[in-house]
């Protein structure tokens, strides 16, 4: 049987959740079995999502992404030590491309699709397959934002550019450095549950949905919602007048809990945008990190899709307030494109 290797960043889990998404429609829409190398806890994840293709997916615990380092309890980058964390990761680079040739060479592998690991394409050169890469950013172009040394990041963009295609995802930042063949797709995200979805709004309506990570000296908020509840993930504790439905930090299930919500506030991470975006909740952004979300977040406000909240707006939130401010905003759902991207990575390897 014909396998798609597919590579996915073990830094954090949005990665992750849309790779899925297109898994998913490969694995119902054509034969082939799927190779997921990724993170530890991401593979666990991966197997409880596709546990109905049980027999067509091989899951490996690889690093597969240096990724960055983040200041505890910030949305601030750490230079020093990202630096630091490149050179260990490109010390034994080779090694893990090797044991990963190994590993595949039994399996029938017809191509490899990244997000947005070099290793994959790395992998595919070896095995002299096509290599697919898809992502809304490259670590490059991040690394190049952060000011790191570029003799240090330059393995990276030397990599993309070896793409036989890369399909840029909706609302990607600028990439202009990656000059293999390229192709805008839309957006990417796991289908929402409807029965679950709506269970959850005749329970909890109206309902804020709130991830917004870890916030510099910022333990609890204050939220004023009489009668309202708030899906809350993260540590942060939250007092005031509503009712919290408190989640998991590594909610299952995220998307179901988004399209039931009257409105959300969020960091702007693009898995997290994108959940927002395809069920057509309006949301709010928390404006922290430039380098990370600056790109999505001006291209989300100039199409009215969102505002900003400065950090220290959370302290203190008047869900009534938001609700006013977000009347304005441009509340039409976008269409998922997972089923579409899979098709096209299907066709890539017929």
């Amino acid at each position: 049987m014909k396998t798609l290797a597919y590579y996915v960043s073990n830094m954090g889990f949005g990665h992750l959740t849309r790779s899925l998404a297109i898994i998913e429609h490969i694995l119902a829409e054509s034969d082939y079995s799927i190779y997921l190398a990724c993170g530890e806890d991401q593979i666990e994840y991966s197997k409880v999502f596709l546990s109905n293709y049980l027999g067509r997916v091989t899951y490996q615990v690889v690093t597969t992404e240096v990724g960055t380092e983040i200041k505890p309890y910030t949305f601030e980058f750490d230079k020093g030590k990202t630096m630091l964390a490149i050179d260990d990761f490109m010390k034994t680079f080779q090694q893990t491309v090797d044991k990963e040739v190994e590993r595949l060479q039994s399996m029938n592998v017809v191509q490899v699709i990244t997000d947005i690991s070099i290793v994959g394409i790395h992998v595919a050169k070896k095995l002299g397959v096509k290599a697919i890469g898809i992502s809304n950013y490259t670590f490059y172009h991040r690394y190049k934002k952060m000011g790191l040394d570029s003799e240090l990041i330059q393995p990276f963009i030397d990599a993309y550019n070896q793409l036989d295609i890369f399909y840029e995802l909706a609302y990607a930042d600028d990439m202009a450095d990656v000059t293999c063949p390229k192709e805008q797709v839309g957006l990417a995200v796991r289908r929402v549950n409807q029965g679950s979805s709506n269970d959850f709004k005749t329970k909890f309506w109206p309902s804020c949905f709130l991830s917004i990570g870890q916030i510099a000296n910022l333990s609890r908020i204050i939220i004023e919602f009489q009668a309202g509840h708030v899906y809350a993930t993260g540590n942060v504790e939250i007092d005031g007048n509503s009712h919290v439905v408190k989640l998991p930090r590594r909610i299952a299930h995220s998307q179901d809990y988004v399209a039931a919500s009257s409105l959300a506030l969020i960091k702007p991470g693009w898995s997290a945008v994108a959940e927002c975006l395809t069920a057509g909740v309006p949301f709010a952004v928390v404006d922290a990190n430039h380098i990370e979300d600056g790109e999505i977040t001006e291209k989300l406000i100039q199409e009215g899709r969102c505002f900003k909240l400065d950090p220290s707006e959370l302290a203190n939130l008047d869900i009534k307030e938001l609700n006013i401010r977000m009347r304005s905003l441009v509340h039409d759902p976008l269409p998922n494109d997972a089923k579409n991207i899979a098709l096209k990575i299907i066709e890539q390897g017929a």
